[in-house]
């Protein structure tokens, strides 16, 4: 900064022969290699200066020690004290290179601090799995009366040993099947069914209303029959499971208030804040 004020100063003085001494290496170096990873812009700065002024005046740049004894150096050290006591500066505009600098440096923190605070909000949440079903399934699901899912294809096989979010969708399951299973095998009657209606309403629709553990899924094989068969239809409350793919279910549980939220097609993720969590 100091070589460009002297040349503006050579420049407006008129002068015809001047030397210009820095004890600044790396920027005499600069100049002299015609490159700068701090300062590029001052650099070229500098040389259209000395470019410009170059036909009408001869001036030399010269590096001299930093230590006391050579004349005039002293001097110069002195004033630029006082200047920075007083508070006196030379503003100048940012170059090019600085701002980019600058730019990058913030994007950077700005990147880090979204980071910090993304990492903060997930200390603060849950994130699961989400599974949306029809009512009154997903009622059944957590209250602990239906312990199987079943799927035409291994949709919960990748969860086996995670918990599953249970989403209550908008629509009713298209079928009967479960009243059948309830009322029959099971052996319920209609106020105890009543009862599970209510209590799987707890918290309406469209929202996730607890968790459920995952476990092993596996083929329920064409060929089984009887008691086995029926055991099966009483975990899943339903019936036709043969080729289906079946994943047992265990540790249902309620949030505490239900999270409003919209679900997604077969398996979507959820954060669930920590202060809803049994």
């Amino acid at each position: 900064m100091a070589i460009l004020w002297a040349l503006k100063w050579v420049e407006r003085e008129k002068l015809k022969e001047v030397v210009i001494s820095s004890d600044s290496a790396a920027a005499l170096e600069a100049l002299r290699a015609d490159k700068s990873k701090a300062c590029l812009d001052l650099v070229i700065e500098i040389q259209n200066i000395m470019c410009r002024i170059g036909s009408e005046h001869k001036v030399i740049l010269c590096w001299v020690p930093v230590h006391p004894g050579v004349e005039g150096n002293e001097k110069v050290d002195l004033l630029a004290k006082e200047s920075l006591l007083k508070g006196t500066g030379i503003h100048k505009p940012l170059g090019r290179v600085e701002l980019k600098g600058l730019i990058q440096e913030g994007a950077i923190e700005e990147w880090q601090s979204g980071c910090e605070r993304e990492a903060g909000r997930r200390r603060d949440r849950s994130v699961e799995f989400g599974l949306s079903d029809s009512p009154p399934y997903a009622g059944l699901v957590l209250d602990g009366v239906k312990t199987v899912e079943s799927r035409w294809r291994p949709l919960l096989a990748p969860l086996e040993n995670q918990t599953l979010a249970v989403h209550i969708a908008q629509r009713d399951w298209e079928g009967e099947e479960w009243k059948a299973v309830l009322s029959g095998p099971l052996g319920m009657n209609p106020s105890q069914i009543n009862a599970l209606m209510e209590s799987g309403e707890r918290f309406g629709r469209g929202v996730v209303a607890g968790l459920v553990d995952v476990g092993e899924t596996w083929q329920c094989p064409i060929s089984m029959q009887g008691e086995e068969l029926q055991h099966l239809e009483c975990s899943a409350v339903l019936i036709g499971l043969q080729e289906k793919h079946l994943t047992y279910l265990s540790n249902p549980r309620w949030l505490k208030e239900p999270l409003s939220t919209r679900g997604g097609r077969d398996l979507w993720t959820v954060e669930i804040p920590k202060e809803l969590l049994p």
